[in-house]
């Protein structure tokens, strides 16, 4: 799936760095970063470094289809504000000052 969506900028399987997640709850065992991330690779695997997989603003599935009639709490397309609302992660201000990046 990953190289039919991304076509000519996939990377190959062989070229990235193995990150092994297969005692996280995660749906993938395994997934791979750019082989010159090896300090990437190497933090992780010390323990040092996660990755937060799904992070951002939509509360819901989209499409082409349908976005603008289920995204009237945010605007999507502008950059300025996207940056405003990932970086207070709460960005309908449900849970305001509790859990990550809350305060």
């Amino acid at each position: 799936h990953y190289r039919s969506v991304r076509g000519q900028l996939h990377i190959p399987a062989g070229e990235l760095l193995p990150i092994d997640a297969s005692t996280s709850s995660q749906p993938c065992d395994t997934f791979g970063v750019h082989s010159n991330l090896k300090v990437v690779q190497s933090l992780y695997n010390d323990g040092d470094l996660l990755f937060i997989a799904n992070m951002g603003v939509l509360q819901q599935y989209l499409n082409e289809d349908n976005f603008r009639e289920k995204m009237d709490q945010t605007q999507l397309f502008a950059h300025n504000i996207q940056t405003e609302e990932v970086a207070n992660v709460d960005i309908m201000k449900d849970q305001g000052g509790r859990g990550i990046g809350g305060r």
